[in-house]
This record gives structure tokens, sequence and C-alpha cells, in this order.
């Protein structure tokens, strides 16, 4: 079990690291804390992977949070039917938090490509 005081350090010095990317100009704030808030919900749920792994991950995870944040905030506002206005730091959370899984997902997929084509005939597997 890691020492609390390493493993708050840590998490402040990610946080200061979310923050001070986000004094740059063009890029928001609100989208890059977000995606940090996600990557590391994705880490957290994560017990499986050791700490580098886990580190390489919070730091793909929060950048395809940054990337996808308009498309996830988009979806999300179809999939609400348009009834609510989606913004870019929800989006930004919603996918840093799943956009490793769904590469990892698809990247098991891809070592069969027969179960691709039964998934697209609507066989079950």
């Amino acid at each position: 079990m890691p020492e609390p005081i390493t493993t708050s350090g840590l998490g402040g010095f990610a946080f200061f690291g979310a923050v001070l990317v986000s004094l740059f100009p063009g890029v928001d704030a609100g989208v890059v804390l977000a995606a940090f808030g996600g990557a590391v919900l994705f880490v957290a749920t994560s017990p499986e992977l050791g700490g580098w792994a886990k580190l390489l991950y919070l730091i793909v995870s929060l950048i395809a949070g940054c990337m996808a944040a308009p498309f996830a905030a988009a979806l999300l506002g179809l999939l609400l039917f348009g009834q609510v206005s989606v913004d870019k730091p929800v989006g930004a959370l919603i996918a840093a938090t799943i956009a490793v899984k769904l590469l990892l997902w698809l990247i098991r997929r891809a070592d069969d490509p027969a179960a691709w084509l039964d998934l697209l005939r609507g066989r079950k597997q």
C-alpha cells in the first residue's frame, strides 16, 4: 500500500500540471480540469494496472479527453434529444473516462476479425 503522503503529493503535482497547461492561450481550463478528473476516475477504477501503466494511461486519457471533448459533448447532446445544452467540460469528463477502455476493447476485438463479422451480423459470441 502506498504511503498517503506520496499518493497525495503525486496527485497534487498532477493537478498542478493540469492547471499549468490550462494557462496556455486557447486552452479551455474547464476542459483540461474535467479531462484530468475523468482520467483520474479511469485510473482509480483500474486496479489491475501497474504503477507505470497507470501513469501512462492517465496521460493518454487526459489527452484523449481534451481532444474528444467537443465530440463527446455533441454526442451526449444528441442522446438527450437536444433538451439540454452540454458544455465541453462535461464532454471532456466523459471522453477521458471511457476513451482508453474503448480503445483497449477495440484492440482486443481486432485480434479476431471473424468476431467483427459476427457482431455485424447480429450473432452473439
